[in-house]
């Protein structure tokens, strides 16, 4: 079974900036909370497809193989020399955020069931942003004769 969830129009949220300090106490930034919200507000179009891969996942039968595209505007990527920019978009950043707000719609499947992960980076064809998700259910026999 597979899982193919689109966000269009929200920006990514680096997990470096998703923690923030408040009397001396670690919480969740504000920018992280309006960035859950707004997921699960877009999650809800894809509610009966969450509910039949979860339904369809079972532990002792399952991995997944997860795969994450983030679409950024390309004044955002890239320096004016069209050179990526480097001190932004570490995309292992944005993949753990997104995967963190995904797998709590979940009552079996976890993150922890991923055994191939794969994150892209690309500049944006229509200068906006967008998020592509596909999560895949395999046997765990091919999780053996992965190479």
């Amino acid at each position: 079974m597979k899982l193919n969830l689109v966000f269009n129009d929200i920006e990514p949220l680096d997990r470096n900036n998703a923690l923030a300090y408040s009397k001396g106490r670690l919480i969740k930034a504000t920018k992280h909370r309006k960035y859950t919200a707004d997921l699960q507000k877009m999650l809800l179009v894809h509610f009966n497809e969450l509910r039949a891969f979860d339904a369809a996942f079972m532990p002792r039968e399952h991995a997944i193989k997860a795969s994450y595209e983030f679409h950024w505007p390309s004044s955002k990527i890239l320096r004016k020399d069209k050179a990526i920019k480097c001190r932004r978009h570490d995309v292992d950043n944005y993949s753990k955020s997104i995967q963190d707000v995904i797998f709590d719609n979940f009552e079996k499947a976890d993150d922890s069931a991923i055994v191939d992960l794969f994150v892209k980076k690309r500049v944006s064809k229509d200068d906006k942003y967008q998020i592509i998700v596909t999560l895949e259910l395999i046997s765990l026999e091919e999780v053996h004769n992965l190479s």
